[in-house]
């Protein structure tokens, strides 16, 4: 009689339901780190370069970039050397450890002087540099 009272007794301790991966919430994740990543692989082009005012041309060519090393003169005179500010003593140091096939594109802002721009020509061509190209932007 025991066992028949038993049996119609609700049990003490519940069983819980198998856990489940909430597919809906991963999903949310997934697309949050894809948006992400699109949205900082859009521009590379301007990744790392400093805010210059560049001189503008009517027969500006698009850049290939091809790993090109970019050497950017701001207005108040400073070198960057791929994004690493530089001296110009230390650029002289740099530059004739560099293949002399490497690309190197001169980024100068508008408001500096030419004679900079010419200085920094003729400091590439003493270091053996000779793929030297200027970056303008188009009028258009």
């Amino acid at each position: 009689m025991k066992k028949q009272q038993m049996k119609g007794r609700a049990p003490v301790i519940k069983k819980f339901p198998p856990p489940r991966i909430e597919i809906i919430n991963l999903i949310d994740v997934l697309i949050t780190l894809v948006a992400f990543f699109i949205l900082t692989m859009v521009l590379p082009e301007n990744r790392g370069q400093l805010e210059i005012e560049l001189p503008r041309a009517e027969q500006a060519f698009p850049a290939a970039n091809t790993g090109e090393m970019v050497l950017e003169l701001t207005d108040r005179h400073e070198l960057f050397l791929n994004g690493r500010a530089v001296e110009r003593e230390e650029l002289a140091a740099l530059l004739p450890t560099y293949p002399p096939d490497t690309p190197l594109v001169i980024r100068g802002d508008q408001a500096c002087r030419y004679q900079e721009v010419i200085d920094l020509l003729d400091l590439c061509a003493r270091s053996g540099l000779h793929r030297v190209a200027l970056a303008v932007k188009n009028k258009g």
